[in-house]
């Protein structure tokens, strides 16, 4: 490592403020060549937005950036592109119908001196050159994006880097959805860009990869820069404190409200014992736990934990390689989501407007899609006097609000959407609910109503996995957590028992004590 005297990039009391959040706040930052600068916070300390404000995505509302010297405007990615900033995001920028080679080579395809067309023997040369450079010899670069797996495409994406010769490379949770051998191709192609003189900006929830990665690292906390460290002069208990700092339990609840205490039941209606996955990214690994009757399950990780994965490899979205799944005490070999939904069990995904609505349709039949068969009468007209009444039934006992049952679904509120979701499955009478990010995207108001909902529905008997990066929320309304990392479990806890620290270590990968693994 050989750092500059003056740094690359400066940043001045930068501010960015989203409704209802105060996402960076005065926050001051450099970064110098020849330098991997990590950094570290819980979801939602600001990470992200200062990085796609750096790559142009988003405006600061104030604040200053200086880039070699120079006070600096960017206002596009094209203009960060300019400036020699290239970042590799976990959403890759890849257009999909090109090969590799021209996804790598976009915006620069090398031109024939004749009519300035594309001169493709020199694209798929060069683009040879960098896939072999990457450790890549086996892929072809005239395969099309669609045709290769998501680590490829994130090779082609610092592929990309390397084109535009950028001298400010920023990696955004890059190991995500890479393999052990993967990350370590990864990691040597980061060391050499350093040691080449390039500033480094390395985004990670994995602590343990910046130990082993990262010259200095800067904590984020509640949109504020925390701390900058060399990280050679610090460790894990400092970045893990320093990330949780004097956490509060955000109100959710009221007196009464949420429940306090643990359920009894000892009937279980979910076993899973030793899942394994492959066709996962990242795979799921000998995962067991069980779900009891009434009980609210948390499972708690960080972006590529594969705690999405896991619940849709349960509801059948995703094959499972092997291990077993009981459900109501007998095997369940699940083909497809509806033979999940049939026999009792749906998942409410984290996209709830691309893959849980029908935003066009009404209230009505958002609600009522799974029951439609059975609300048919004679040469299959829907019965609308069941439709009205059945879903206005929901509709009051959910608090759902909406001027009218035909309402369409895309004009209501974040929270009133999410219970639609879940009036749809209680009305089907699904007896375990997946739940992927319940609150995302929801005010203060909307969570508190969706989790008195869900103990509601729990005391009644319904069955609960949560699968959120809300670590408060968890701790305040589950009954158990698990916490994985990269497809495997490493604790299973009782949270009486459980704090946040404990959990960030978890999911940072890093086990604590053998209680930790207790079922």
């Amino acid at each position: 490592m050989v750092i500059t005297p003056k740094p690359i990039l400066q940043v001045h009391s930068l501010s960015k403020r989203f409704p209802g959040v105060q996402a960076l706040k005065e926050v001051d930052f450099d970064l110098y060549r020849g330098e991997i600068h990590c950094l570290v916070g819980a979801n939602g300390a600001g990470k992200s937005t200062l990085v796609k404000i750096l790559s142009g995505i988003y405006h600061k509302d104030q604040g200053d950036i200086y880039y070699k010297d120079k006070k600096i405007e960017i206002l596009s990615p094209k203009d960060a592109r300019n400036l020699g900033i290239a970042t590799v995001f976990q959403e890759l920028d890849i257009v999909p119908y090109l090969t590799l080679a021209e996804n790598i080579f976009l915006e620069n395809y090398p031109k024939k001196t004749f009519l300035r067309t594309i001169d493709y023997k020199e694209l798929f040369s060069k683009a040879r050159s960098l896939l072999d450079y990457l450790g890549e010899r086996e892929v072809n670069p005239s395969l099309l994006a669609t045709e290769v797996s998501v680590a490829i495409r994130q090779m082609i994406i610092i592929a990309r880097a390397l084109v535009l010769k950028a001298e400010v490379v920023i990696f955004d949770e890059p190991t995500a959805v890479l393999t052990v051998e993967e990350q370590g191709r990864l990691f040597r192609i980061i060391r050499e860009l350093r040691d080449k003189g390039a500033a480094i900006i390395y985004i990670s929830h994995r602590l343990e990869e910046i130990i082993e990665l990262g010259d200095r690292v800067t904590v984020f906390r509640d949109g504020m820069r925390v701390s900058t460290r060399i990280v050679k002069e610090t460790n894990l208990d400092q970045f893990v404190g320093e990330m949780m700092g004097k956490v509060k339990m955000p109100q959710l609840s009221e007196k009464g409200d949420l429940k306090k205490i643990k359920h009894e039941s000892k009937d279980i209606v979910l076993s899973v014992v030793n899942l394994c996955s492959n066709v996962t990214k990242p795979k799921l690994k000998n995962i067991s736990f069980e779900l009891k009757k009434g009980e609210i399950l948390g499972i708690f990780g960080f972006v590529g934990s594969g705690r999405t994965e896991l619940a849709k490899c349960l509801t059948g979205h995703f094959p499972v390689t092997s291990g077993e799944i009981w459900f109501n005490g007998k095997p369940f070999t699940q083909v497809s989501p509806w033979a999940a939904v049939r026999a009792g069990m749906a998942l409410a995904p984290e996209e709830r407007k691309t893959q849980g609505l029908f935003l066009d349709l009404s209230v009505a039949l958002n609600i009522l899609l799974p029951c439609l068969r059975q609300l048919t009468r004679v040469f299959n007209f829907l019965d609308w006097t069941s439709v009205t009444n059945i879903s206005a039934s929901f509709v009051e006992e959910l608090e759902i609000k909406t001027p009218t049952l035909w309402q369409q679904v895309r004009y209501l509120s974040g929270g009133n959407q999410q219970k639609l979701i879940l009036a749809r499955w209680l009305a089907k009478e699904c007896k375990v609910l997946l739940l992927d990010e319940p609150t995302r995207g929801v005010d203060v108001g909307g969570k508190r109503e969706i989790m008195k909902l869900i103990t509601k529905k729990a005391e009644e008997g319904v069955s609960f996995v949560i699968i959120s990066s809300e670590a408060e929320e968890l701790l305040e309304i589950c009954d158990r957590l698990i916490v994985l990392s990269r497809g495997e479990v490493m604790g299973s806890l009782d949270t009486a028992e459980c704090n946040i620290e404990r959990l960030l270590r978890l999911a940072s990968g890093i086990q604590t004590t053998s209680k930790d693994i207790s079922m």
